[in-house]
Order: structure tokens, then sequence, then C-alpha cells
């Protein structure tokens, strides 16, 4: 068990990084869209 549950700790961890990468590349999608509706107002 100790295997699989190491394995699961892996699959957990990337897919946090994962995420965490997703979330920082939306954010800042979402700061550029700020920054031109800025800009036209």
């Amino acid at each position: 068990t100790t295997a699989i549950q190491s394995m699961m700790d892996d699959l957990k961890f990337n897919i946090n990084r994962h995420f965490d990468r997703f979330d920082e590349k939306f954010e800042k999608k979402l700061d550029k869209l700020d920054e031109k509706f800025q800009q036209k107002f």
C-alpha cells in the first residue's frame, strides 16, 4: 500500500502544480485584459 500511496501523493502534487500554473496564466490574461480596458476608458 505504501507504493500506491506514494504514487497517489505524486499524482496529487503534479495536479496541484499544474493548477497553480494554470491559475498564474489565467491571472496574467486577466491582467492584460484589465490593461486594455483601462487604456480604452
